[in-house]
């Protein structure tokens, strides 16, 4: 198997287990590894996968699956209140309006990437 295939799980699964663990904590190693970002030095496996970006798709699984959690325990009370926030009903608007705007994009492909990082924005203001 490819090393940096395996490099990319350990990455996700160090950082699922930090969330687990510590999720305060674990939103710390998001500032030292965003500095990370230059694609031709710090790239894995691919062009566009840098450690910072699979650092936050682990936060979006870990926040998933909260939410889920939540709503088997049927304690989604903390979901209300941030619903209420206009600061998360203006960025799920602007979430849902780019998602519906995929449909009339020219560049699919670099939609997709936008609407990903939105998405995992949308999934880090919940979570904070």
């Amino acid at each position: 198997m490819n090393f940096e295939i395996i490099f990319i799980a350990l990455i996700l699964g160090f950082s699922l287990t930090a969330l687990l663990l510590d999720k305060k904590k674990a939103l710390y190693l998001l500032l030292p590894v965003s500095v990370l970002l230059h694609k031709e030095l710090f790239s894995i496996y691919s062009w566009n996968i840098l450690p910072a970006r699979i650092i936050m798709v682990a936060v979006m699984i870990f926040v998933i699956v909260d939410i889920v959690r939540s709503f088997r325990k049927k304690d989604v009370e903390w979901l209300k209140k941030d619903l209420a926030n206009p600061a998360i009903i203006s960025l799920l608007a602007f979430w849902v309006i780019a998602g519906c705007s995929i449909f009339f994009s020219k560049n699919i492909p670099a939609s997709l990437s936008v609407y990903a990082f939105l998405t995992s924005m949308v999934a880090l203001a919940i979570y904070l």
